[in-house]
């Protein structure tokens, strides 16, 4: 696939978002105190969103060059799973009701994620497009055939809860297989963390953005080799009357949900936690802390809505 040539002008952007003693990358605040490496900064928008690359490592012209391919790859993961042009998504959309379709290997691994999440969290994650009887117990994926068949008409697929951290970990690997210990890559509010910021402590301190009628304090983390990510109605837009309006919905009811303002779930891989925060944001409080709970590895926290 031909990438746009994103990557010259984001070297020159990629320090823009810089706070003093840390930067921000969307919800999130990384603190920081003074660097015994050079911080390499760059960002590109897919997937919907801004991107954003920060490497801690000794030679800033090898970084810059394992963040380039990482990029390239993050782009791979929009053109295949995008619903506002044509790709493989879209295909698979108008076609697998009428039998199997062959999709890349890279839409059947977030797939089965999207399943093993699906029924972890009762069926409240859910990526399917809802219709009269859409749900993802119409979907049927053959993994090993790398195929998908939708049982009827009305079942869709909108990958936009699970995409954008699947692609954060692939980049991550990049990163990593290519001699990258110490970086963060941020999606959206998908956010995973290697390494450390190199200030004596371990991991990367990042801070969940301020918010009124809440103590900060309990938002604050060092993450090393490990994904979080925010889902909620922080950037929310108004209506002509001012009242915000929920971009999330619950996928069994198709209607608005805004019992908190954002949910926020720490997972091994940033997929997990994508899908998780939003199934934590539209569940049923209690039996999301319960299901969050039975899985070792996840955390959570909520912040009640402000409105």
């Amino acid at each position: 696939m031909h990438s746009p040539d994103f990557s010259r002008r984001a070297l020159l952007m990629g320090s823009a978002g810089l706070l003093g003693a840390g930067f921000m990358l969307g919800p999130f605040r990384v603190a920081l105190t003074r660097q015994e490496w050079p911080l390499i900064h760059d960002h590109m928008v897919a997937l919907g969103t801004r991107v954003s690359f920060v490497v801690r490592h000794p030679d800033a012209r090898h970084a810059r060059t394992v963040i380039e391919r990482a990029m390239a790859m993050v782009m791979d993961v929009h053109a295949t799973m995008t619903l506002h042009d044509e790709s493989p998504l879209t295909h698979l959309n108008r076609r697998a009701a009428q039998g199997g379709i062959t999709v890349p290997a890279s839409m059947v691994a977030v797939l089965q994620a999207g399943v093993n999440v699906h029924r972890a969290s009762g069926g409240v994650f859910d990526p399917t497009i809802q219709g009269v009887r859409g749900g993802m117990n119409h979907l049927e994926l053959d993994a090993p055939n790398r195929t998908v068949r939708f049982h009827h008409r009305d079942v869709s697929i909108d990958l936009n809860g699970i995409a954008k951290g699947y692609a954060v970990d692939v980049a991550a690997g990049h990163l990593r297989a290519s001699g990258i210990e110490h970086f963060i890559i941020n999606a959206g509010g998908d956010l995973y963390a290697a390494g450390t910021s190199g200030d004596g402590e371990g991991g990367w301190p990042i801070h969940l953005g301020m918010s009124a009628g809440w103590n900060p304090k309990r938002a604050q983390w060092r993450l090393s080799d490990r994904a979080i990510a925010t889902s909620g109605n922080i950037h929310r837009d108004r209506d002509p009357a001012g009242d915000p309006i929920p971009h999330l919905v619950d996928p069994r009811t198709g209607m608005a949900v805004q019992q908190y303002e954002t949910s926020t779930v720490l997972a091994d891989s940033t997929m997990e936690a994508d899908a998780w925060s939003t199934a934590l944001f539209v569940g049923d409080p209690e039996q999301m802390r319960q299901r969050i709970a039975a899985s070792p590895q996840l955390e959570a926290l909520c912040v009640e809505a402000s409105v």
